[in-house]
């Protein structure tokens, strides 16, 4: 969350990690993990209104930054019953979310650079996308709200 030209989600685990039976990590999903009270009485509980995209991310932020570890466990098992869909394939109501969070998890979890550099390389990045100008408004409005968004925690 120091670098501006860096995204946040590019390390995703490779061959070189998975020689590890605990993997390190920043970030993980909701889907599996296990937490200690001690970390939810220290950081709060997730952003609420982060309920579609991104309340993952910011949560263990928050948690890394408050010095507690975080790691993947190479041979737990789980099944995902739902498939990832890339936000950038249907610019719709649920974009405007993806946008928002990420712009938002950016404002309220960056450094100063993060914040005033990084948004606004999604947004150029994200307009490429945008085919009529209803799915610019989605951009926008989605764009706005994020790095306007104030946190309830």
């Amino acid at each position: 969350m120091t670098n501006p030209f860096k995204n946040i989600w590019e390390k995703i685990l490779d061959e070189e990690d998975l020689k590890n039976e605990i993997i390190p990590a920043i970030g993980i999903t909701f889907e599996g993990p296990l937490m200690h009270r001690s970390m939810i009485e220290k950081i709060g509980f997730p952003e609420k209104k982060f309920f579609i995209y991104g309340d993952d991310t910011e949560y263990f932020i928050r948690a890394w930054k408050a010095d507690y570890e975080i790691a993947v466990i190479r041979d737990a098992r789980f099944d995902r019953k739902l498939n990832f869909a890339n936000p950038l394939e249907n610019i719709n109501w649920k974009f405007y979310y993806v946008v928002r969070n990420i712009v938002a998890i950016d404002v309220l979890q960056g450094s100063a650079a993060v914040r005033f550099i990084r948004p606004f390389g999604y947004f150029i990045k994200w307009m490429k996308h945008t085919k009529n100008i209803k799915e610019f408004g989605i951009l926008l409005k989605g764009f706005i709200h994020g790095y306007f968004y104030r946190s309830e925690n």
